[in-house]
């Protein structure tokens, strides 16, 4: 009977546990201005809570999720010398609406302790804009409030982006800049979309690998700035530079709201806004002929590695840009050599600097040309012109002329150029006029020494015809280059991935790691490194037939690398496992390209 009475107070203490768990729902207004941010709080409280599952917010047309938090607290009373506790989990949704009327926030569902308990819905009267909302009352359900969380995440919390002109001539250097604004104390930081520009290449001048914020003050509120980016963009086009809105993911720290309460952390969306920039057509008065479409400020040199020479020498003539502006899209002018000059391979090379906040640069053609017959020889002069923006005047400038002097090439019987002694016209021939000599006389060959002289020859002929073959071979790898850096590109990404472990510092490996993934990328679908952009590559490969979950591996790579880029120190991922996935995700690709 007493174990009876036992159990029978055991599971009325259940049950009257059960009864003081309360879950509801707030909002910190009922009515708001489209675009508000609006602060959903759903909050369990109860005396001994069960383990609690957080709920989901619902899909919904009418409302859009812009991120979510959570808080713990425990509240301690003392009465007559008996103590109480009672324990609070807020469940936090920064939602936004998507268009006017009376939104109705769905009922929600949190399973505490194996039981099912479910909100009661909410409506908001949300407005269009121009009329004032009205304030909750005091008391009334809306009252409370998650301290200090602002009315608007996004006055509280934005990227800004700002160019150091608002419009610009084709070709013409825009900076472009990204700072991000807080008034809330920022744990942690990374990239969620990277700002992209259209009609313009780019360049990047400054990425932030650790947050060094300086104090300003807007519309008399103070904030902290931390530069995140700035960027160098080249209009390609005359029209508009459109550059698309960053994300970054935002963990901030709100103060404890009591004694017994630790704080909590949110993750909040911040986003720059849309900007635009006007571009100029170049002028037409004063275009020079043969103007390629350079701009900015540069030099320009025609030079040959030497100016004396043998025939079947190689000969080294490099044109050169050298200067400020859009280095990477000039065309470089062609050289007019000799008829009686072979012209071999074409190397184009660019480097690229930053001096201030201006990109500079050399962008150089090499050529390599071999003279068949022996004299001197005139390069001439080669013309190259660009437009200044600064004084909106086109500039042109000409090299000077090459003098080349080319000898008889040793132990080579040379035919140089027939002189105009030796032909005349008859009529509208040419003809020969006879030598001199009245017979031609042939000294006697002694057949064993003849033939014991002409022991060379066939290792002559084999020569000649393996040379032959090797520049077959070499001009075929010329015109497929990118074929062969595609073929390599695995062998590469190892040898960059190996050097992981050997790195100084983890931002230097996760560097490696990056550089690997894209240069990869980059050789794989014979594009430029820098020109790669991660969905749009996802997207070919994807159509190469790389499975799904591999491309899904390499994104989330490129995720824990952007999140441990702003991370505090000591708080990196594990650089090494990282890299061995890499590995095994360019492997998966490398393999799927030579099956295809």
């Amino acid at each position: 009977m007493r174990a009876l009475m036992l159990h029978l107070v055991f599971a009325l203490s259940i049950v009257f546990a059960a009864e003081d768990i309360t879950v509801t729902a707030s909002v910190d207004k009922t009515t708001a201005f489209l675009g508000d941010v609006i602060t959903l709080t759903v909050t369990v409280q109860g005396r001994k809570l069960p383990s609690v599952s957080a709920p989901r917010f619902p899909a919904t047309n009418d409302w859009s999720l812009r991120g979510t938090s959570s808080s713990t607290s425990t509240s301690i009373q003392i009465i007559n010398g008996k103590m109480t506790s009672s324990k609070t989990i807020d469940y936090i949704y920064f939602i936004i609406p998507q268009r006017t009327g009376k939104l109705v926030i769905p009922s929600m569902e949190v399973l505490v302790g194996g039981k099912k308990y479910r909100t009661k819905p909410i409506t908001v009267n949300i407005l269009s804009g121009g009329a004032k909302p009205r304030q909750p009352k005091k008391g009334g359900p809306s009252a409370r409030q998650p301290a200090r969380q602002p009315q608007s995440a996004e006055q509280d919390i934005f990227i800004g982006v700002d160019a150091n002109k608002k419009s610009a001539y084709q070709g013409e250097q825009i900076t472009v800049y990204f700072t991000l604004y807080s008034r809330l104390d920022l744990v942690n930081l990374s990239y969620k979309k990277d700002a992209e520009f259209k009609n313009a290449w780019v360049e990047t001048i400054f990425e932030a690998t650790r947050l060094q914020p300086r104090v300003v003050t807007i519309d008399g509120k103070r904030y902290y700035a931390f530069p995140i980016k700035t960027v160098a963009a080249f209009p390609l086009m005359p029209g508009y530079v459109t550059v698309e809105p960053m994300e970054l993911k935002c963990v901030v720290q709100y103060p404890p709201r009591s004694f017994f309460d630790f704080g909590r952390r949110a993750e909040i969306i911040a986003r720059s806004k849309p900007l635009k920039i006007k571009v100029l057509s170049l002028p037409e008065a004063g275009k020079p002929d043969g103007f390629t479409g350079a701009v900015g400020k540069f030099s320009f040199s025609l030079k040959a590695d030497r100016d004396t020479l043998s025939v079947g020498d190689a000969l080294g003539i490099t044109v050169r840009v050298s200067g400020a502006g859009n280095i990477e899209t000039i065309t470089l002018p062609q050289p007019q050599f000799p008829q009686d000059f072979e012209v071999f391979d074409k190397k184009e090379k660019v480097t690229k600097d930053v001096k201030g906040e201006q990109i500079i640069g050399t962008k150089l053609a090499e050529y390599v040309v071999v003279p068949h017959s022996e004299g001197e020889f005139i390069i001439p002069p080669v013309e190259f012109s660009y437009f200044n923006p600064r004084t909106r005047r086109y500039v042109k400038l000409s090299s000077d002329s090459i003098r080349i002097v080319v000898g008889p090439g040793k132990g080579v019987s040379v035919v140089g150029p027939v002189g105009r002694s030796r032909i005349v016209a008859v009529g509208g021939d040419i003809e020969f006029i006879k030598p001199d000599a009245l017979r031609l006389t042939v000294g006697r060959l002694s057949l064993p020494n003849g033939l014991r002289a002409l022991w060379f020859i066939p290792i002559e002929i084999l020569a000649i015809l393996g040379a032959y073959a090797y520049r077959l071979r070499y001009e075929r790898m010329l015109k497929d280059i990118k074929r062969i850096k595609a073929s390599r590109a695995f062998k590469e990404a190892q040898r960059k991935l190996s050097g992981v472990r050997r790195a100084k510092d983890a931002a230097q490996a996760l560097s490696a790691i990056y550089d690997a993934i894209f240069q990869f990328i980059a050789a794989k679908l014979g594009i430029e490194a820098g020109a790669v952009i991660f969905d749009e590559a996802a997207a070919k490969l994807m159509e190469k037939g790389v499975p799904e979950e591999t491309i899904e591996g390499l994104r989330d790579a490129l995720d824990k690398i952007h999140s441990s880029r702003f991370a505090p120190a000591g708080e990196h991922c594990d650089v090494v496992e990282l890299s061995e996935k890499v590995r095994e995700y360019l492997k998966t690709i490398d393999e799927t390209f030579d099956r295809a």
